[in-house]
């Protein structure tokens, strides 16, 4: 590869980057700012059990209140076919 063609490459690279870096705007006090934060994806709808053997699972050991434990979610589906929606960048 020529030194002209890197250039060029390197060029629509970093001007990509800014691009892409510059259409987000996030919230200044989101809840996901601090805190340990797990994902968790489920198969199906339903109801689901989070018990010990599966907080173990993901590396959480000890004694844990209840009221330190909360869960979120934006009701899944699918994404809006139109791109000019700003996607929601924090939890509800």
């Amino acid at each position: 590869m020529t030194v002209y063609r890197k250039f060029l490459l390197l060029t629509v690279l970093n001007a990509f980057s800014l691009l892409a870096s510059a259409q987000r705007i996030y919230k200044q006090n989101s809840v996901l700012a601090s805190g340990n934060w797990f994902k968790i994806s489920v198969a199906q709808e339903g109801v689901y059990k989070i018990d010990v053997p599966f907080l173990n699972s993901l590396g959480i050991t000890g004694s844990i209140s209840s009221s330190q434990i909360r869960l979120f979610g934006n009701g899944g589906g699918m994404l809006n076919e139109a791109n000019d929606n700003k996607p929601i960048d924090d939890l509800q």
